[in-house]
């Protein structure tokens, strides 16, 4: 089964093995990949060749998540789901506003249900476009979080908010920085890369004393996980955390899961 992230900036896509026994159902991630937006066409070549069973279509750009799924029904023989609905997500949501969560934090969250241990809480970091870090009750509920700027926003915001600092890429960064960054740019760079991590370390902090005496089971997902590296001990990093989540999703739609 194949599941794609429409967003608005980049796609992203998995190709799952899903396998079914009597007493379970488990999903084995065999490719990952990634690129930025394009046309209608270019969205039919990148899946091909045609994906085996079922394509879950998913993302924050919902219109274009409804317009894509029914080009490739129109186009290809396979089937496709979907998933542009709150109640297409079957987490438990214990805010008072569920409708104003968004669908990768659902996404996470219901992945994330499945793979903890029982009878823990969890905390999810993802890093993209925003750092955020959510929580998960140990009944796995999903209770809301905190949002705050991620690197590229940073970066754009240092640059277009004042008078002479350039803008700078945050995209594929191999390693940190060097402090002190003798050059603005690598102050820069020192200053959003320490950050990020700063905020994220205390931002779990914050959520492991909130969700305490429980257990905290923690994952991290995202395009900028690769600063967050190391963050804490026992932190489980899940690439593949949205798109997974998306799968069940669609699986408990279509009847499937158990």
């Amino acid at each position: 089964m194949t599941v794609v992230d429409l967003g608005h900036t980049r796609w992203k896509r998995a190709d799952f093995v899903v396998r079914s026994t009597a007493a379970e159902r488990t999903v084995q991630i065999r490719h990952l990949s990634s690129r930025l937006v394009g046309s209608p066409d270019e969205f039919l070549d990148w899946l091909s060749p045609t994906p085996v069973g079922l394509l879950v279509v998913a993302g924050s750009a919902l219109d274009r998540v409804k317009e894509f799924a029914r080009l490739w029904d129109d186009s290809r023989q396979t089937p496709s789901i979907a998933i542009t609905a709150r109640d297409q997500i079957p987490v438990p949501v214990a805010i008072g506003h569920p409708d104003s969560v968004g669908f990768d934090r659902l996404c996470n969250a219901l992945a994330v249900v499945r793979r903890k241990h029982a009878h823990h809480a969890a905390v999810i970091i993802a890093s993209g476009t925003a750092l955020v870090v959510d929580a998960v009750s140990p009944d796995g509920k999903f209770m809301g979080g905190a949002i705050a700027p991620g690197l590229a926003v940073g970066a754009r915001a240092l640059s277009e908010l004042t008078e002479r600092l350039p803008r700078i890429d945050v995209a594929d960064w191999p390693e940190a920085p060097i402090y002190p960054g003798e050059k603005t740019v690598d102050a820069m760079r020192a200053g959003l890369w320490f950050g990020h991590r700063g905020a994220a370390r205390e931002l779990l902090h914050v959520a492991q004393r909130e969700l305490a005496p429980h257990s905290v089971d923690v994952f991290l997902t995202g395009g900028g996980a690769n600063v967050l590296m190391g963050l804490a001990n026992d932190v489980q990093f899940v690439p593949e955390l949205t798109l997974e989540g998306a799968l069940w999703a669609a699986l408990d739609h279509a009847g499937a899961a158990p």
